[in-house]
């Protein structure tokens, strides 16, 4: 986080000292953008806003979206810097998933707060769809990424060290005997920055698909020395998008002996999609894997953490995704689709997890039960048909007309990316009718499918016209789709409509069901109507009590 205003200083965690020299600099980037915007003005006017009508809702929800845009506008202008949108997430996920082993440090990380962060990566994941930034924007953006360049490297950290320390869950921030460094002991730099700035060119290039301008680039930031692993795995890149394996995998070899850490990125990156049937990236894959002894240690960390959450299995979701993960990325491939299956059985939102044990089946080879799984990651409510067909880790599914027909299904069931509220404009009223009549469409010639009618229930919440939104989700119920979600909706539906009594019935059922309402039970507009009744501080204290002792 960023404090001060005369002399803004970035805190972070004390064990940001052992992150990798990337994402230290993608962190400074991140909070010197807040800086450049004066983001501490708007949160210092929020703050007054709020002591002064505390009692309002409409305050606290305006304050909540005031955060949540600055740090939208934090990351785009990291993305515009021409850092890749998958690695920058992949940070952040990371950062989130090590405070959240500390629930103490939270606050000390605004940039990774959890709250809003599934929107934040749909939105960082989903950037390629953004266009060119502007000429301001881009010199800006470099500007930052120059100098967060320059403060990320100051403390350089063996790599094994960072990954214990991130592992290990991140600490308080603890006043330190290291320096610290404000933006006012940094605006000199600016004076000093090169004028050529080649590596974060590459990026901009590479992001707009202008692959072989890309590779110039980077071959220039390598002839300047700068970041010269980085930027011969992005020539290898550049080279798997044109189709030149040859010149891709001599350029991957390349950026190992410069060392760059392959194993982070090899089996994760969509660039690298055209060697992944090549034997000779198969047999690179192997050879990383095997010379990794930082990667072999985090596969046995992660199976006996597996083995030992098995002997004990904990009753949330998140721990059984989060080893799930690490088993993947351990290629403990079997193991990965176990943990991720004991997620879905526990989580709000069960889609993703079982996506991911679709991807660890494919990836071990048993396509047959990959499909198993993707099929009820789609009628569960993953919600991705783009991220679904060009998915690298299903690569070996595209050929088979079962792959087809769940991808056409995924693309008819996507919700559209549309607003939600109370206050709707006439366009977006008009956009979520529209999407109703679809999912009511599939859902009269697929009469068992739980996802279309949950979805047209919820267009139609948004269309305003609660009535048949209730009806749906009542339907969708009684396939049991989704059980606390669908009965969460359906108590929004009767608020809307000043149906308490039927309301709080069924917010009653949605919390006795495992519905998780920390944050939405304060913050949902649709809810409005019942805050100032007591029955609706009591669900409110009950959630906080389930969630203290859901932490033992």
């Amino acid at each position: 986080m960023t404090a001060g205003a005369r002399e803004p200083v970035v805190l972070v965690p004390a064990s940001a000292g052992a992150w990798p020299e990337e994402r230290r600099r993608l962190v400074l980037l991140h909070e010197l953008a807040h800086v450049k915007r004066l983001d501490w003005l708007s949160q210092l006017i929020c703050e007054v806003a709020l002591a002064l009508w505390w009692f309002h809702p409409l305050a606290w929800i305006a304050a909540a979206r005031v955060r949540r845009d600055a740090e939208l506008a934090a990351d785009d202008l990291v993305l515009r810097a021409g850092e890749r949108p998958s690695v920058y997430a992949g940070h952040l996920l990371d950062i989130v998933r090590s405070l959240r082993a500390d629930r103490d440090t939270v606050g000390a990380m605004a940039m990774a707060r959890a709250s809003g962060f599934e929107s934040r990566l749909r939105a960082l994941l989903e950037a390629r769809r953004r266009g060119p930034a502007s000429t301001a924007g881009r010199v800006a953006a470099a500007g930052l990424s120059s100098i967060a360049l320059l403060l990320a490297a100051v403390h350089p950290t063996p790599a094994q060290a960072s990954e214990q320390a991130c592992e290990a869950g991140a600490e308080v921030a603890t006043p330190s005997s290291e320096p610290h460094f404000s933006v006012g002991k940094v605006r000199d730099a600016f004076a000093n920055l090169g004028t050529s700035g080649f590596y974060q060119r590459g990026m901009a290039l590479h992001r707009e698909g202008r692959y072989p301008e890309a590779i110039q680039a980077f071959r220039k930031a390598i002839a300047r020395d700068e970041r010269t692993g980085e930027s011969a795995y992005n020539i290898a890149c550049g080279y798997a998008r044109l189709g030149d394996r040859d010149s891709a995998l001599g350029w991957l070899a390349k950026a190992s002996t410069l060392g760059f850490d392959l194993s982070r990125f090899l089996m994760d990156d969509d660039d690298l999609l055209s060697l992944r049937a090549d034997p000779r990236f198969r047999d690179l894959v192997r050879r990383v894997r095997e010379e990794s002894s930082e990667g072999q240690a985090r596969s046995r960390k992660a199976i006996s953490r597996f083995e030992k959450m098995s002997d004990d299995p904990p009753t949330s979701a998140d721990p059984w995704a989060s080893v799930g993960k690490e088993l993947l990325k351990a290629g403990e491939y079997d193991r990965a689709a176990d943990a991720f299956r004991e997620a879905a059985q526990r989580a709000m939102r069960p889609g993703t997890s079982l996506y991911n044990a679709a991807c660890a089946l494919a990836l071990q080879g048993d396509d047959e039960a990959a499909l198993v799984e993707l099929e009820r990651a789609v009628e569960g409510g993953f919600d991705d048909p783009k991220l679904l067909r060009n998915d690298p880790d299903l690569a070996t599914l595209h050929d088979d007309p079962k792959f087809e027909e769940l991808a056409k299904m995924e693309e008819a069931l996507a919700m559209p990316r549309l607003r939600v509220g109370r206050s709707l404009r006439r366009s977006d009223i008009e956009a979520w009718k529209k999407a109703a009549e679809g999912f009511e469409a599939y859902a009269r010639e697929h009469e068992d499918s739980g996802r279309a009618l949950f979805n047209a229930g919820y267009a139609r919440l948004y269309a305003g016209e609660e009535p048949k939104s209730a009806q749906h989700f009542a339907r969708a119920l009684e396939l049991g789709y989704r059980k606390p979600a669908t009965l969460y909706n359906l108590a929004c539906a009767e608020a809307r409509q000043g149906h308490a009594d039927r309301a709080f019935e069924w917010l009653g059922k949605a919390l006795d069901a495992g519905f998780d309402g920390k944050g939405m039970l304060r913050t949902d507009e649709d809810l409005e109507s019942l805050r100032s009744d007591p029955r609706f501080r009591e669900l409110v204290r009950r959630t906080e009590l389930a969630g203290h002792l859901g932490a033992f």
